[in-house]
């Protein structure tokens, strides 16, 4: 403060003074060093500059120095170092409250403006280091300028401090800032004013303002690293927490996956035993329709045999035979189709033509647009409609015996046709509740076998018996739904 006296007396208690404020001044400088290169927080670059400049200062005001003042310190540096020192401390005193988060247009502009005043501050600088200005055109830039602007704003903000209630660091700041300014204010004044001899020189109350605010800077830093290191401490505490639950929740997440891989083996075991079950299951209903065929087939060659007609009961159990391992392979092959069906109920018509001596006439006509080879079907399940069209429609009718099976295209697949001009399909029903004693379990056996079918195949099969319109006589259908087969 180029106002206060030039050159310190050799005053004992300026003396003392200012030996205190040199040390507490590199304390400080080293301190806010050290604590910004542990914590990065920029307050303490703020302060550090803040104070390193201040130093600089106080140093230049003590007679240790007499022999090297100049025009450079008089009129350029002394002044030049308050300019930077000054806006670096508002730099400071703004961060340290927190002033941005309350009003940032202000702070903005504030920063700008002290920006603008380093810049002109140092042209003038070098414009007198190289004496392109005058001697004191330095001093009028500090007093004329800087000073009253600098003034107004730092008491606005002052003014702004005392609102800001949840700041707690904003009374340490307060209380430094007044009595700095207090004791500058008296230091200015009596220099004017000073009276020789007098016990307490003017700059003695610059250096106990510069004491006084840095220990409540100080005071307020140190909540400040406490306030840091709680931080520090509270982000820690969360991370660990977190990192806790997220441990949990990752172990939870593992225990998860082990119980759904355990549910889906699990469900895969249970998927193929059910497979395995259907299969069993369709191979005993499949055993069963065999076992009814295979014994009347062998009455019918028993029969031959004891009318002891050779060459029928070897025809009929060659035609057998080739059925029989028909029959065989199915049972064995799962991969039954339409075209081996066809051709097996081929050959039991055939033996069926021969077990009534060649009354009964048929027709067997296949007319599709699709490879029999290519759908799968269930294997003899045509043949215990086709027996009971012979034994229980035709047989007891006294006329001609008629019997057609007709394969041919409908709209949503294929249709087998089983049609017979026998006693019909309500004749039939009455008739076998008289002979309770041969009635046919068949039909609840076809029924269980199309329903296995169905469940894992995607032709659905479907079938109706009915009395025909056209005449007297039964009609068999079995409706293959191929259509979402041929059109994925």
């Amino acid at each position: 403060m180029e106002h206060v006296q030039l050159f310190a007396d050799r005053n004992l208690l300026t003396v003392f003074l200012w030996h205190v404020t040199f040390v507490y001044l590199i304390v400080h400088v080293i301190l806010s060093a050290t604590i910004y290169g542990n914590t990065k927080d920029k307050v303490f670059l703020y302060y550090f500059g803040y104070v390193f400049l201040l130093f600089t200062y106080v140093v230049t005001r003590n007679y240790y120095f007499m022999e090297i003042r100049s025009y450079l310190f008089v009129h350029l540096y002394t002044f030049y170092v308050q300019v930077i020192y000054l806006c670096i401390y508002f730099y400071f005193g703004l961060s340290i409250i927190n002033f941005k988060t309350y009003y940032l247009k202000f702070t903005r502009w504030t920063y700008r403006y002290m920006w603008v005043m380093i810049g002109i501050g140092t042209l003038i600088f070098v414009a007198g280091l190289f004496k392109w200005i005058p001697p004191g055109y330095m001093a009028d830039y500090y007093h004329k300028v800087f000073f009253p602007i600098h003034t107004a704003i730092a008491l606005f903000i002052i003014y702004r401090t005392f609102s800001l209630r949840q700041e707690r660091l904003r009374y340490y700041f307060l209380i430094g800032t007044i009595i700095y300014i207090i004791l500058g204010t008296i230091a200015v004044v009596t220099t004017f004013y000073r009276t020789p001899g007098a016990l307490i020189q003017p700059i003695s109350y610059f250096y106990i303002g510069i004491i006084i605010e840095s220990t409540f800077f100080a005071v307020g830093l140190g909540i400040r690293i406490k306030r840091v290191y709680t931080d520090k401490l509270e982000t820690e505490r969360r991370l660990n927490a977190t990192q806790q639950e997220l441990q949990v929740q990752m172990l939870q997440q593992i225990e998860q996956q082990e119980q759904r891989n355990i549910s889906l083996q699990q469900e895969k075991e249970l998927q193929v035993l059910a497979t395995q079950v259907a299969q069993l299951e369709n191979k005993v209903l499949r055993s069963q329709m065999n076992s009814h065929f295979i014994f009347n087939v062998l009455n019918s060659i028993k029969a031959y045999i004891i009318e002891k007609d050779v060459t029928k009961a070897v025809t009929y159990l060659n035609k057998f035979s080739k059925l029989m391992r028909r029959v065989l392979e199915a049972s064995r092959d799962e991969n039954h189709t339409l075209a081996d069906e066809i051709n097996a109920i081929r050959l039991y018509v055939d033996i069926e033509k021969m077990r009534v001596s060649d009354s009964l006439a048929s027709v067997v006509n296949i007319n599709i647009q699709q490879d029999a080879e290519t759908i799968p079907f269930p294997a003899l399940l045509i043949q215990p409609f086709v027996e009971n069209a012979i034994w229980h429609g035709l047989m007891p009718s006294h006329r001609g015996k008629e019997l057609s099976i007709q394969v041919f295209n409908i709209d949503t697949g294929i249709l087998i046709e089983i049609m017979d001009n026998g006693i019909g399909y309500s004749n039939s029903l009455r008739e076998k509740k008289t002979l309770s004693t041969h009635r046919s379990h068949g039909m609840d056996i076809t029924k269980e076998r199309i329903a296995q079918f169905n469940k894992k195949n995607k032709p659905q099969i479907s079938f109706g018996i009915e009395d025909r319109i056209d005449m007297i006589g039964t009609r068999v259908w079995i409706r293959i739904d191929t259509y979402d087969l041929y059109n994925k």
